[in-house]
């Protein structure tokens, strides 16, 4: 890094605008990362019918719709089976569950330990509910594990006489980040798995609620934002001048990269002395901004990796949208059988290629960095459930997406199409099955 690179850069006016716009606001999860347990606490606080967030019962029928489009063993005879055989959607969006109250890691005894802990229990005495979650946070969860679960809760809970009659229903909840769908045919049928999806329309009515100067809404607003990925208008404009960043000064951002962390009780006279000075005493002043655009430098080489083949292969119809630490890309076709309606934050069309980072290595290096390719099918964004069906037939033919055929009831689908590999090499990847996406498109006349 040369000293007029820096200069260029410290005085650069996008640099300017995100050093303002990325300071900490009022909201709590700004200054925090929430752990496992502190999210389940907040789960609990949004399923709760009772708590001061202000939506009553929606969050807990929101949560129990999106389980109704998720439930995929609709010819299975067990328990979800039978919740779900009752409770309709219609059902669930005409029934008040005021009665209902939750309760956090509730102790069963398990098979083969001494004790286990579910980490949401919610239990509707009026409407005869008992439904369990599994908060999965990335954990790795077996079909032994969850057995032992649902057989705890059937001879521990479920028989007692108070609770004859009751509906169950299993679930595990986990974010679209972590989802590897290749765990579920092990995990077995009795739990039905999920995302946070179903938080959108709770975050949507935060957001009015606050634009209305309802205050409370804010910490609902801001966790729901939290699990789903979504980005206010704010931190849209922030993830662009992070990118724009990146992009036009590598050098400098090469350098915080090579800084890694400093020590201070390392330092010596000379070390605040010269470019390197500056810029080391810049990263201690503004560690919040630096770590920003460390995430976006891998992102925007993999869009650089994949604008490189597109150009090659004089491919002008490729849609991208790109974030600080994901980009979701598709071929121009899709429009044609997209819905007009319907459009979910975290996507826009039924089927798109998704390079997401992975979580950092133990040691926290920077130049570890990996990323995740996914294929996402998203059922509801099709123009119909005919179009869906006629693409589908011509996708799962492919031996690259065949795996589309499982789990067919469900509202998203995702495949992992590979782990583990470089910004540069998730460009690639994600150019190969674009291609793919244009021919199976075409070939079905689209």
């Amino acid at each position: 890094m040369k000293s007029e690179q820096l200069y260029k850069f410290l005085q650069d006016p996008n640099l300017i605008s995100l050093l303002e716009m990325s300071k900490v606001t009022d909201d709590i999860l700004d200054v925090t990362d929430l752990h496992e347990n502190q999210r389940s606490d907040m789960l609990a606080w949004c399923l709760d019918p009772n708590e001061g967030h202000g939506q009553g019962d929606l969050i807990l029928k929101d949560f129990l719709c999106l389980a109704f489009d998720q439930w995929e063993g609709r010819d299975a005879k067990n328990e979800n089976s039978e919740f779900f055989e009752f409770w309709t959607p219609g059902r669930i969006m005409t029934t008040g569950f005021g009665s209902a109250f939750v309760a956090r890691e509730m102790q069963v005894k398990i098979e083969g330990a001494t004790k286990g802990r579910l980490d949401l229990f919610i239990v509707d005495p009026r409407n005869k509910l008992l439904i369990a979650i599994e908060n999965k946070a990335g954990a790795k969860l077996t079909e032994e594990q969850l057995i032992k679960y649902t057989s705890a809760i059937d001879v521990q809970i479920a028989r007692r006489p108070l609770f004859t009659g009751f509906h169950k229903l299993f679930a595990v909840v986990d974010t679209m980040d972590r989802t590897d769908p290749a765990a579920f045919d092990s995990m077995g049928k009795r739990w039905v798995f999920m995302d946070y999806g179903w938080l959108e329309p709770a975050a949507t009515r935060a957001r009015l609620q606050v634009a209305r100067g309802n205050q409370s809404a804010q910490l609902l607003m801001a966790y729901c934002q939290l699990e789903t990925g979504w980005e206010s208008e704010t931190e849209r404009e922030v993830s662009d001048l992070v990118v724009r960043l990146v992009e036009q000064h590598t050098p400098v951002v090469d350098a915080i990269r090579e800084l890694r962390k400093p020590k201070i009780a390392t330092w010596t006279p000379t070390s605040l002395e010269g470019p390197a000075g500056e810029l080391l005493l810049f990263r201690m002043q503004h560690a919040s901004v630096c770590k920003l655009l460390l995430k976006a430098q891998g992102i925007e080489t993999a869009r650089a990796s994949l604008r490189k083949q597109l150009d090659a292969a004089k491919d002008e119809g490729v849609l991208v949208e790109t974030w600080r630490a994901r980009m979701q890309c598709t071929v121009q076709e899709i429009e044609n059988v997209t819905a007009k309606n319907g459009q979910v934050k975290w996507a826009k069309w039924p089927i798109f290629v998704s390079m997401r980072r992975e979580a950092p290595a133990p040691t926290g290096d920077e130049q570890s960095l990996r990323f995740t390719v996914r294929l996402i099918w998203h059922r509801e964004l099709f123009v119909s459930e005919e179009m869906e069906q006629i693409l589908l037939t011509k996708f799962a033919g492919d031996p690259n997406y065949k795996e589309l055929l499982k789990r067919p009831n469900v509202t998203v689908r995702v495949l992992v199409l590979k782990r583990g590999l470089s910004a540069k090499q998730a460009g690639e990847k994600a150019f190969e099955h674009l291609q793919r996406m244009h021919v199976l498109l075409n070939a079905a006349h689209v």
